[in-house]
C-alpha cells in the first residue's frame, strides 16, 4: 500500500457507507422523525497497517487514523454533504535497520455528494528527522475519477500527495 492512500482511504470507507444505497443515490437511511434532517456525527478509529517498499528496504506503517465525521442531509433527508476532520498518527519503520520516525498529520476533507467533489485541507509532517514533508493548503479533486479541479499551497509531493519518495529517503541507510 503507497503512503498516500493511507490518508485517503479510511474516509473513503466511512464514506462508502452513505454511498452503498442499492439505486446508487447518496441517500442515507432513513432518519427518526424526531431528528429528520440533524446532522449525524460519527467517530472512527481505524488502525493502520501497512508496508511500503523503498529501493533495497521496506518500510513498515502502524499506527492510528482517528476520524471525526458530520453528515449533513437536505430537507427530504438525502445526505448532501460530508466533513471529515482526520487526525493521522503512525510509526514507520526502516524494516532492514530499525530506524523509525514518527508520522503526524491533521487535516479536513469536505465531500459535496451532489457535485461528487472532494476538498482536502491540512498539513503532514514527517517528525524526529531531518525530512519534513508539507502537504499545506487546498486540493478540489472529481471524487470518482481523481481529476483535480483546484490545487494551492505548498506541496513538496505536488497534487499527488504521495510521500513515498520522502519517506524512503528519511529512512534510507545513514
Amino acid at each position: 500500500m503507497r503512503s498516500r492512500h493511507l490518508a485517503t482511504a479510511a474516509p473513503f470507507l466511512a464514506l462508502g457507507a452513505l454511498l452503498a444505497c442499492a439505486d446508487g443515490s447518496p441517500t442515507a437511511p432513513a432518519p427518526s422523525l424526531a431528528r429528520a434532517y440533524t446532522p449525524e456525527q460519527n467517530t472512527y478509529h481505524i488502525p493502520v497497517e501497512a508496508t511500503v517498499s523503498c529501493a533495497g528496504f521496506d518500510v513498515g506503517i502502524v499506527g492510528t487514523l482517528d476520524v471525526r465525521q458530520t453528515v449533513f442531509f437536505d430537507r427530504t433527508g438525502t445526505a448532501t454533504r460530508v466533513h471529515e476532520a482526520i487526525q493521522r498518527r503512525l510509526l514507520l519503520t526502516n524494516l532492514s535497520t530499525g530506524k523509525t520516525r514518527e508520522d503526524f498529520s491533521a487535516g479536513n476533507q469536505h465531500y459535496d455528494l451532489h457535485a461528487l467533489t472532494v476538498a482536502t485541507t491540512g498539513r503532514y509532517f514527517l517528525l524526529g528527522g531531518d525530512t519534513r514533508a508539507r502537504d499545506v493548503g487546498r486540493v478540489v479533486y472529481d471524487l470518482e475519477t481523481g481529476e483535480v479541479y483546484f490545487s494551492a499551497g505548498p506541496r513538496d509531493a505536488g497534487e499527488s500527495r504521495d510521500l513515498t519518495p520522502l519517506i524512503c529517503a528519511e529512512l534510507a541507510l545513514p
